[in-house]
């Protein structure tokens, strides 16, 4: 390749940036876990750690993108993967459309696009900490006037620090799983842990916030003790009202949605259109390409969620900055509790619906909308395009059974394009509808994302052949 390309300003950081080394071979499965369990512990301490220096108020804008961005309100993990994922997206548009101008089967060009990545995903996360701290200024005010000045400039400039260094060790992190050291993705694992650890403490948590339970679970038991369980005159209003619809808390309704999802998920997993396909070199072997419905998984969960979460922290930013102007307020405004109450902020955020039904509908129509188009153009950047499956069953001399070679990309563009749009459809109605029912959000979205992590999981075990040692483990 001839000339100065994109890419090519890479190569200076490439001497100074931290780099995973591939591991020579294969891992065996025990040590995989080892990693596994090691990253995993690494996270929830980091996820443990409140930010020194910093005000953190009870108000949480973007908690509904918390569990999928495996972020922590107030910790070192206040930004989470957004960053990753957000310049993984833009990396593989780029790189997609040739706008890079890179070539993926030269191994110099593959290392220079995994650096420019990551260099990238650490400048957003040290970008995103910067609108945050100073422009948003979420954890505390920052001002000349030391009167009504809660934060120095001095602990503004140390959180800056600890959330850009919390976000170098996540992406290190991240790609010791890319690298082959761990299962699947570092986002993917990332997101599958925060999910896990949510749904455990919204539903088990023996933690009280104005003398009830946080734990759904707890909070029921304690209703029926002292109100039915053992006290046959007790009414049961309390108990019903209390653990399935209250507010501000977890409460069971969000259980059985998320037990209701998990199911659904699992179901429509199983739907599939299978492409017969056989061997141009053994004629006897002849199988078939499955192509699911929810074809891109979850991803379009995760591209949205980023693309939300980069929305809310720059209209936040810049209300606090500018309130009065135009555009801004067109982008969000944003009340004294740190609340979005008008703008796009306000209509793309499950929450406070209350009954505005405008609200349910332009939020439905975003959420299905966003999740069908990020599904679709997904399927098509990132390798999982009809033509570049064509591609590889060109490589392993793969025909469709009837077809030509040479029809290969046609005959599979009459099926994935629609199953990554219908796919996405799906997921995005799901996820508006447990949304605008479930209070707080946050349940169907993260549970989608659960269910497809792990199948993936499973598929990767199944590939590499460790699905028996894993049945061993666990003493199956």
């Amino acid at each position: 390749m001839s000339g100065l390309r994109m890419l090519d300003l890479v190569k200076p950081f490439q001497a100074i940036l931290p780099e995973i080394v591939v591991p020579a071979r294969k891992l065996p499965f025990y040590d995989k876990i080892a990693y596994t369990v090691g990253i995993a512990i690494t996270f929830f301490v980091m996820a443990g750690i409140p930010l020194y220096g910093a005000h953190v108020s009870e108000s949480d804008p973007y908690s509904f993108t918390r569990a999928i961005s495996a972020s922590s309100h107030g910790t070192l993990m206040e930004l989470g993967v957004g960053p990753m994922v957000t310049s993984g997206i833009i990396f593989q548009i780029l790189g997609g459309f040739q706008a890079l101008n890179v070539n993926f089967d030269v191994r110099a060009d593959r290392e220079l696009f995994q650096s420019g990545q990551k260099i990238f995903a650490l400048l957003l996360t040290f970008f995103h900490a910067v609108f945050l701290v100073f422009f948003a200024q979420t954890y505390g005010t920052i001002s000349t006037d030391s009167s009504v000045s809660e934060l120095s400039l001095g602990a503004a400039v140390l959180i800056v620090a600890q959330l850009t260094a919390a976000g170098l060790v996540l992406i290190l992190l991240g790609e010791i799983v890319d690298k082959g050291y761990s299962f699947g993705s570092g986002s993917g694992l990332f997101t599958a842990l925060s999910v896990s650890q949510n749904f455990m403490w919204q539903n088990l948590a023996l933690l009280k916030v104005h003398h009830e339970f946080v734990g759904s679970i707890p909070a029921l038991l304690v209703g029926l003790w002292k109100n039915g369980l053992f006290n046959f005159g007790g009414s049961y209003r309390y108990i019903i009202e209390n653990s399935f619809f209250r507010q501000n808390l977890p409460n069971l309704l969000q259980l059985y949605l998320s037990v209701a999802v998990f199911l659904l998920t699992i179901y429509l997993n199983t739907f599939r259109v299978d492409i017969p396909i056989k061997s141009s070199r053994v004629r006897s072997l002849a199988t078939a390409f499955p192509v699911k419905l929810l074809y891109t998984g979850s991803m379009c969960l995760f591209l949205l969620s980023a693309f939300s979460q980069n929305v809310l922290i720059y209209s936040q930013s810049l209300y606090v900055q500018f309130p009065d102007n135009l555009m801004v307020q067109v982008l969000g405004s944003w009340g004294a509790d740190g609340s979005p109450v008008g703008g796009i902020a306000y209509y793309i955020s499950p929450s406070n619906f209350g009954y505005d039904v405008i609200k349910m509908v332009l939020y439905s129509v975003y959420t299905i909308v966003g999740c069908t188009l990020f599904s679709k153009y997904w399927a098509e950047i990132s390798g999982s395009a009809p033509k570049d499956v064509a591609k590889q069953f060109q490589a392993q001399s793969i025909v469709i059974v009837g077809q030509r070679a040479q029809s290969a990309p046609r005959e599979l563009a009459k099926v994935i394009p629609v199953a990554a749009a219908v796919g996405g459809a799906v997921v995005g109605a799901i996820v508006a509808v447990c949304d605008i029912f479930g209070g707080l959000g946050a349940s169907a979205a993260p549970m989608i994302v659960a269910v497809t992590s792990m199948n993936n999981y499973f598929e990767i075990l199944a590939q590499e052949g460790d699905m028996a040692q894993m049945g061993k483990a666990f003493g199956m």
